[in-house]
């Protein structure tokens, strides 16, 4: 394992709650899983990841710079959060066709949430409501506007 990953796996780690990144090079570095499989929030944060990563190996042999492993590591999250504001527009999409078939709107979204947990989670509104720790991270890395995002 390259020892310039170990911050990267370790914020990923901390940030899903998945102690298999930590224990288990091959859940870090391919996905693998011996027990059980990840929830698919943290399976999307590790995929966000491992592309920032790749775009930032490809910038370092392009321009000769070290890969950045803060850089890659908000890049992931913005990636993340990218892709969870394409879920809340899927869900506000549903709630207005209810709403134009003079239908009552889903209550929770399940299957949209699952894409997000145990990031986040979709609300009633269909907005994407962020664990304290995640939208925590957010505000730190400064992208704040995937925390008070509304559509």
């Amino acid at each position: 394992m390259c020892p310039t990953l170990l911050p990267l796996r370790s914020k990923l780690a901390t940030l899903t709650g998945e102690p298999r990144f930590r224990t288990n090079n091959l859940t870090f570095l391919i996905g693998d899983s011996e027990i059980g499989v990840m929830e698919r929030g943290t399976a999307n944060l590790w995929f966000c990841m491992w592309y920032a990563l790749t775009l930032a190996m490809i910038d370092c042999t392009e321009d000769g710079t070290a890969v950045s492993v803060d850089k890659v590591w908000k890049r992931s999250l913005q990636l993340f959060a990218e892709a969870s504001l394409s879920t809340s527009h899927e869900a506000r999409q549903r709630i207005v066709r209810a709403l134009a078939r003079q239908l009552e709107p889903p209550e929770d979204f399940p299957a949209l949430s699952a894409r997000l947990s145990p990031l986040g989670h979709v609300r009633s509104d269909g907005a994407i409501e962020w664990a304290p720790h995640v939208r925590a991270e957010l505000v730190e890395l400064g992208l704040v506007g995937y925390v008070n995002h509304v559509a």
